[in-house]
């Protein structure tokens, strides 16, 4: 099976957010009080729209 170039730059945007969220939890341990993660407002979009972009895709793909 061969990787689409949307397939792959979902894999690339998990990978960098799976780094982002690891920084953020050894950061969020070191502060006192409640954390708002506002970041997430921004970052949870974007990566269930790039999981639906490729469940359309291979959905369309299996179609045909």
């Amino acid at each position: 099976m061969k990787l689409t170039k949307l397939q792959i730059a979902t894999i690339i945007i998990f990978v960098i957010y799976f780094i982002w969220e690891v920084t953020v939890q050894l950061w969020a341990r070191a502060i006192e009080g409640p954390v708002i993660r506002v970041d997430l407002i921004l970052i949870f979009p974007v990566l269930l729209l790039m999981i639906i972009l490729v469940v359309i895709q291979r959905i369309r793909k299996n179609k045909d």
